[in-house]
């Protein structure tokens, strides 16, 4: 306990300095600052740029150099010598016509070969934060089949490079597509260091600049470090001793300890919610998820309410559970309409208050509160939700009025 004492004291000591040196430095340095605080990552627009630089004739006008140094990383990384890969077509949200799925492949690659009339077609799955869905790697395989024949891979892009789920993919399908070097798993951490090898090689400052932003956005939003310069110092004290090394296994094991209860909890919450697709007749999609830069789990709802795009989040800290709507788009005038049209629903929600990161925070729980209570509470907002989404567009142009008019009333006080 001592050590552990000792090394907490060192961390926050050299902390402390390194804090006030950069508030000395901070107009030189502005630490803080980046084009990712004001864009919204959510899975669709990290495809954007990923698929935008890994196109040839992109905006970043780099040429196939990012494509390239992409596709060494991958399982079959010797086979796309024989493509012609300047001349590769890239596309985001690609629907699946062929095998009338009519699902849609979050980035798609055709790339034709250079000494035939084929080309090589890539999928790739980009999971963030979502779950998996029912037999969806198993539909991209088919469609690829369809297009390209034997000639097609699949690139599944998750958080921490893990495999997927047998709802999307049976295990037996999965080993096979391995072990022909059909499949690469990929992590959003190695992604960075495809960033920063492309940020090498790009001749213009702004490409490069970008590059390196989004290589450290990466490494803050999927790791956890959301400075390297504090990494580096922590590192450093932690390698002094032994004892330091030892101190520091003990606190993160009790990290992970607190982690995993914190999951369980979250996974017991979601077995409480049997959400009937069909009966809401509105679009909602529930997943649990694992947040590997802080100590908290999350269960997190995605609505399509009428024109707005909305996240019911519970997040389980080891003090307290959270519950917090947030407009997709988290535009901070969409914030405000949904804060001013939950108030129209019920009494209970009078005192949600729009947090930093533009969320409303609706409920707080402690940590040993009743799960069945919290449970219920996001049910009735549901309802609520549905109960608008359903409501006539008389009634919706009535709330346009009575919006208007609050907000009016509200700006004027």
């Amino acid at each position: 306990m001592q050590n552990i004492e000792h090394l907490l004291r060192s961390v926050s000591d050299e902390l402390r300095a390194l804090a006030l040196a950069k508030s000395k430095y901070a107009q030189q340095l502005a630490p803080n600052f980046s084009i990712f605080n004001y864009i919204y990552t959510d899975e669709l627009m990290l495809s954007r740029m990923i698929a935008d630089l890994l196109n040839p004739k992109g905006d970043h006008a780099q040429g196939h150099i990012f494509l390239s140094l992409f596709l060494q990383q991958l399982t079959n990384a010797s086979h796309y010598l024989l493509l012609d890969i300047q001349r590769a077509k890239v596309a985001i949200e690609v629907l699946t016509f062929r095998n009338q799925t009519q699902r849609r492949m979050d980035i798609y690659l055709e790339i034709p070969y250079i000494d035939s009339a084929h080309s090589f077609g890539i999928c790739i799955e980009n999971k963030p934060y979502a779950a998996d869905q029912p037999n969806q790697l198993k539909d991209y395989a088919q469609e690829l089949n369809l297009a390209h024949q034997d000639h097609w891979h699949i690139i599944y892009l998750t958080q921490n490079g893990r495999e997927p789920s047998t709802v999307s993919v049976s295990a037996a399908t999965f080993e096979t597509w391995q072990q022909h070097n059909k499949c690469t798993l990929l992590a959003y951490p190695t992604l960075s260091l495809w960033l920063t090898a492309c940020a090498v090689e790009a001749k213009n400052n702004n490409v490069s600049l970008f590059l390196q932003t989004f290589s450290s956005f990466i490494t803050s939003q999927f790791l956890g470090l959301k400075d390297m310069s504090e990494y580096e110092s922590i590192d450093k004290i932690i390698q002094q001793t032994p004892e330091y090394q030892n101190a520091f296994m003990q606190i993160y094991e009790h990290g992970v300890q607190i982690k995993t209860q914190l999951n369980k909890q979250v996974s017991t919450l979601r077995n409480l919610f049997n959400i009937d697709y069909k009966k809401h007749k509105v679009s909602i999609n529930f997943h649990a998820r694992n947040d590997y830069a802080e100590l908290l789990s999350c269960l997190f709802f995605d609505l399509d309410v009428k024109d707005f795009k909305v996240f019911i989040d519970i997040y389980a800290y080891p003090d307290r559970y959270e519950i917090s709507l947030a407009e997709r788009t988290y535009d901070l005038n969409k914030t405000d309409q949904l804060n001013v049209l939950i108030k129209q629903f019920d009494h209970q929600y009078q005192h949600s208050v729009i947090t930093e990161n533009n969320r409303l925070l609706l409920k707080t729980y402690t940590s040993d509160a009743d799960h069945h209570s919290i449970h219920h509470y996001v049910e009735k907002l549901i309802e609520h939700l549905i109960d608008f989404h359903l409501s006539e567009e008389q009634g919706f142009k009535s709330y346009h009025f009575e919006l208007a008019h609050a907000m009016h009333t509200s700006e004027n006080t």
